[in-house]
């Protein structure tokens, strides 16, 4: 990846000679909160789909702000845009709705898009070969991910399981099976196409109204047939706010960073103009909108002045010097959007590593060492599959002391 200014200006020039492009890259760099390396990088991908250099800017523009707004990472979106417009023939301008969709299914599921993001691309292309074709490839891979991924075990073998299913709704044991429940499997799935409805959504309908042997027709992925089956009163409910989707991404996006909302000032964290990415970190744990944003900061600091009695006065005090100092960090995940499930896990085995932590806010303060005395953790709002949409969580810590560790 480039990282330099000379590096990215340096490969633009060579990706479109005789234009100067570096303004424009350096706003979309700027409106997205991405490096403008990563923005070159994200053009060079696009260019060969889309005609040019010139034609890959808008959509590039929707790619970085997709990636600020779900955490997934900007060259996974960028390929899985390549491979949308590529195999399923969706326009560019339509390229803001497919992410749109793809988004409002994390949000209202358990799968984070920054999980689905890696193994988009391969289920595009599977999804094509079943004749998923513009938006509505969109719609349809957001849904199946949603209902399909997140109870086959890993994201990874779990795509390769949707994959080969996909691919299975067209072998002959798929269509001998359902041609003998009297269904012409085949004929079915081009007539949903044709008339702009959901293929997959057709197959496990067909599937579960029909005699038909799952495990004959399907073979190793009939699991994904099963659970789909089990499953069709989710993909119904979730399918009409996928389809419906619109600027989903640009008010997630709006909620995390806003170019130029800091006032310019001399300390580090806003010489850039733009919301730092961590508010604070606490040894090597970054916390910030990608991972844990703590809502509050609440210090007490004691100071030590023990009494003597005396007889017939008040009781006398003499400071000996600074008592506890603690920090109380209340913090909410929302593990669908950004960081996952495992946030308070890695903050526990901080705590049971036994370590003193280095803590550092993102305007340069450097609080000193503390220790992780306390952490609590609420989950709610849960998803249908028992997962909470959102985690509260208060970390307390107490100062280490003066001493080096």
């Amino acid at each position: 990846m480039i990282r330099s200014n000379q590096e990215w200006e340096r490969r633009l020039a060579s990706l479109s000679p005789g234009l100067d492009l570096r303004g424009r890259v350096a706003a979309i760099a700027s409106d997205t909160g991405q490096p403008a390396a990563d923005i070159v990088h994200v053009l060079d991908a696009l260019r060969p789909v889309v005609g040019g250099i010139e034609p890959a800017l808008d959509p590039a523009m929707r790619i970085g702000l997709t990636a600020l707004a779900t955490g997934a990472g900007i060259d996974d979106i960028a390929s899985a845009s390549a491979d949308l417009i590529r195999y399923c023939g969706l326009p560019v301008r339509e390229l803001a709705g497919a992410w749109d969709a793809f988004t409002q299914a994390s949000v209202d599921g358990p799968l984070s898009l920054r999980a689905l993001a890696t193994d988009l691309p391969r289920l595009i292309r599977a999804g094509a070969d079943l004749g998923l074709v513009g938006r509505g490839a969109a719609d349809t891979l957001a849904v199946a991910g949603q209902i399909l991924l997140p109870v086959l075990g890993g994201i990874e073998d779990a795509a390769t399981a949707v994959v080969d299913w996909f691919g299975s709704l067209g072998s002959a044991d798929a269509i001998e099976s359902f041609a003998e429940a009297g269904i012409d499997i085949a004929a079915d799935l081009a007539g949903a196409i044709a008339t702009g409805g959901d293929p997959v959504r057709r197959a496990l309908g067909l599937a579960a109204g029909g005699n038909v042997d799952i495990v004959r027709a399907f073979g190793p992925a009939a699991a994904v047939a099963r659970v789909g089956i089990a499953r069709l009163a989710d993909y119904d409910a979730l399918r009409p706010a996928v389809i419906a989707a619109a600027g989903v991404v640009d008010a997630l996006a709006a909620t995390i960073y806003r170019p130029g909302d800091l006032t310019r000032s001399t300390t580090p964290a806003d010489q850039t103009g733009r919301a730092p990415a961590q508010m604070a970190r606490l040894g090597d744990y970054g916390f910030g909108l990608s991972s844990m944003a703590f809502d509050q900061l609440r210090r007490v600091s004691e100071y030590r002045w023990p009494s003597q009695d005396r007889i017939g006065r008040h009781p006398a005090r003499q400071f000996v010097g600074p008592g506890e100092d603690t920090i109380t960090l209340p913090a909410t995940i929302y593990p669908w959007w950004r960081g996952g499930y495992g946030q308070v896990d890695r903050m526990r085995a901080m705590a049971l590593a036994g370590e003193p932590l280095l803590l550092t806010l993102s305007d340069g303060q450097v609080l000193g060492w503390w220790v992780i005395l306390r952490i609590d953790e609420t989950g709610r709002t849960f998803a249908p599959g028992g997962r909470p949409r959102a985690v509260d969580v208060s970390i307390e810590l107490a100062c280490y002391g003066e001493d080096a560790p």
